[in-house]
């Protein structure tokens, strides 16, 4: 707060507000700085230190248990188990009339692992069987209501990626019915693992239009845009190539196809977003596309292409974040691009940049880099916020 306050007194001397309207300020962020942290990270450590102490009270007398729950007849396991999930939803109803906001979250997330745990239960008595992305879809159906209630990320999280990682492991399912081993064998699921990042692209351009921005449509961006970056990196690297029967003929690379032109005819469609804003998408998705098919190739000829796609996407997703002002994820994209742009200057000197000359000169650039970003990330985004708006 104190940063915050300096900030005040700079304004009433600039003349933007008076003293009285800086100290309303002051008093209302006053009233909100810290507290939910602090309590949010209190409630946490108590959290975890129940679990350890049921934990550790569990393997103490982990054989009793086992043999009681049982002999219990299925009736009464989820008489209790619904029991549970009425209790603690009867009491989130009440925390939320009283505007408990932190014991209200808490128990919904209490709610929604309770629900999870109850498809299992379920599970191991009827012995369903099924696999394991069938029950996460389940749940995610059955708690879909949960993250539009929540005001918190943390929900919408952890509901959030279980959708997208049920999905993305149906795909599989639909490619080739040895699932996971498809992965640890290594056979025909580059295109799968691409497929990712549009998939989350595209819950996020479905939960934009069901809910607008709620926290979950935030959490979506959020995936869409770390797993873009995450497999772009496995592209540089040539890991998907690993994951690839054969460049061309790929069953699995059709379904990534597929989906990045029905992705790529959503956006341009779209009139939500402005013309250049639209454009800026298609340009960020292209890139990753061919840097995707490109990355299906082995070979050294490929490497300063594959960085030069990598680049050009960040470019877009950058120039897009700006356009949305967002600053925290176009500082991040740029930051990004600078370090990918070192990289190859390193790979372009080879062994001259280890020599004496070389090292002096990579310090020089590094520092003169630095610097330029500190002093122009601001004015390159308000210039792409103008400009693409």
């Amino acid at each position: 707060m104190t940063k915050f306050s300096k900030k005040t007194t700079q304004w009433v001397k600039l003349g933007f507000i008076n003293p009285a309207q800086a100290k309303q300020i002051l008093d209302h962020e006053n009233g909100q700085s810290g507290k939910p942290w602090v309590v949010w990270g209190f409630l946490a450590l108590g959290i975890l230190v129940i679990s350890i102490g049921i934990i550790s009270l569990i393997s103490a007398n982990l054989s009793v248990i086992i043999e009681g729950w049982l002999e219990l007849p299925s009736v009464a396991k989820l008489a209790i188990d619904f029991g549970a999930l009425f209790f603690i939803s009867y009491r989130a109803f009440q925390a939320r009339q009283k505007q408990q906001t932190v014991k209200f979250e808490a128990l919904l997330l209490a709610l929604a692992l309770g629900a999870l745990a109850s498809i299992g239960l379920i599970s191991q008595i009827y012995h369903s069987g099924g696999e394991l992305f069938q029950a996460l879809l389940f749940w995610c159906l059955i708690t879909a209501g949960l993250p539009h209630l929540s005001d918190r990320r943390i929900i919408s999280s952890l509901w959030g990626s279980a959708l997208l990682g049920s999905i993305t492991y149906a795909l599989f399912v639909l490619v080739d019915t040895s699932r996971l081993e498809m992965i640890l064998d290594k056979r025909d699921s580059a295109g799968i693992l691409l497929s990712e990042p549009l998939i989350a692209a595209w819950l996020t351009v479905i939960f934009r239009r069901l809910v607008d921005e709620k926290p979950i449509t935030r959490v979506f961006q959020s995936l869409t845009l770390l797993s873009f970056l995450f497999y772009l990196l496995l592209i540089e690297i040539g890991l998907i190539h690993e994951f690839s029967r054969r460049a061309g003929n790929s069953s699995s690379m059709n379904i990534f196809a597929g989906l990045a032109l029905a992705l790529g005819f959503a956006i341009l469609v779209n009139r939500n977003y402005p013309k250049t804003q639209r454009l800026l998408l298609l340009g960020a998705l292209g890139s990753f596309v061919a840097a995707a098919f490109l990355g299906l190739e082995r070979g050294d000829h490929l490497l300063f292409a594959k960085a030069g796609l990598t680049i050009l996407t960040l470019v877009f997703a950058a120039l897009f974040c700006a356009a949305r002002n967002q600053t925290g994820s176009f500082q991040i994209l740029l930051t990004l691009i600078g370090i990918r742009f070192l990289s190859i200057y390193f790979q372009a000197l080879g062994g001259l940049a280890a020599s004496g000359f070389g090292l002096i000169l990579s310090g020089i650039i590094i520092i003169a880099a630095v610097m330029m970003w500190n002093k122009y990330r601001r004015a390159i985004n308000s210039w792409a916020e103008g400009m693409f708006r």
